[in-house]
């Protein structure tokens, strides 16, 4: 299934919040790990979630979760031959955590088998976009497709440094109403996003043949979900070909994930390779205070790694 939705539409739910002032302002494939100079730099870019400042926007509705503003900022230097690394974003909407997001799933929508994992802003999702800070180049002006998005940190990261075309995708609705609201807050306009099942047979031919630079993070898990991720890259890259940038835990989530994704590959392209890219933790936000930002500075820790393959 793929349902479509633009900027314009989420600006008129967005608005309304605030109308309503509950709002505030607002092996062989695998190459040896390496270090990319721009990433692995102590002056690369890395951005910084103000989790104790986060405002609250809603606290929810029958149809809307819990939302708030996180405040973001860039820590470190673009690269000099990289000019607008650092247009990032000001600011994030997502639920304020996990907790709150099943509340509202269970009490509100009446769902108790409902995954709010969505609302968590994970450090390979941040180290990807750090990536991209460092490297604008590798998007701009080229048509980018983030797979399995959530709050779509890395894909609206990759718009505010001028690509071309931005697609968000997720299974998940509310993960993005809650990314399309942080694109209408920046006025993104080159940002759209699509419910995307992977295993759907039926793609609109709107997405088949059309990502140069397809985006994803933490995505690597059982075997069926790799062979669908897998699949769907296949089906979604341009015809000349499009570059994956993948970023996954240096401990992956599930034994094995990676060798599933080489084997995967294998057998749709022979001559396939992918690099593996050490990238830096993200830079640790000062005095947090708050559980919420004290879990966000925990998470932060975990080691990551980038996987760069063309497909």
């Amino acid at each position: 299934m793929l349902l479509w939705c633009s900027i314009q539409a989420v600006c008129r739910i967005f608005l309304f919040l605030f109308s309503a002032g509950s709002a505030s302002a607002w092996s062989p494939l695998f190459l040896s790990a390496s270090s990319d100079s721009s990433s692995q730099s102590s002056a690369a870019p890395s951005i910084l979630l103000q989790v104790d400042l986060a405002k609250e926007l809603t606290s929810g509705t029958t149809t809307l979760p819990p939302m708030v503003s996180v405040p973001c900022s860039v820590l470190g230097n673009n690269n000099d031959d990289d000019k607008g690394a650092l247009s990032c974003l000001r600011e994030l909407i997502q639920p304020p955590n996990v907790e709150t997001l099943y509340d509202w799933y269970v009490n509100v929508q009446q769902k108790p088998d409902a995954d709010p994992s969505w609302a968590v802003v994970w450090p390979t999702a941040v180290t990807l976009a750090n990536y991209l800070l460092a490297n604008p180049s590798v998007v701009q002006g080229k048509q980018v497709i983030e797979l399995g998005c959530g709050l779509g940190l890395a894909g609206l990261t990759a718009a505010s440094s001028s690509a071309q075309q931005v697609l968000l995708t997720d299974r998940e609705p509310f993960a993005l109403h809650c990314a399309m609201s942080t694109a209408a807050v920046h006025d993104l306009q080159v940002v759209q996003a699509a419910i995307l099942d992977w295993n759907d047979e039926n793609i609109s031919a709107d997405i088949v043949e059309s990502a140069d630079i397809i985006l994803a993070s933490d995505v690597l898990y059982d075997n069926d979900c790799i062979e669908a991720f897998v699949g769907i890259c296949t089906k979604i890259a341009a015809p000349t070909g499009a570059q994956v940038l993948l970023t996954d835990p240096v401990e992956p989530r599930t034994p094995g994930a990676r060798d599933m994704l080489r084997k995967s590959l294998l057998r749709r392209k022979s001559n396939v390779q992918i690099e593996e890219i050490e990238l830096p933790v993200p830079q640790p936000m000062g005095g947090a205070s708050s559980m919420d930002a004290k879990d966000h500075q925990r998470r932060m820790q975990e080691p990551t790694v980038l996987l760069k393959f063309d497909i």
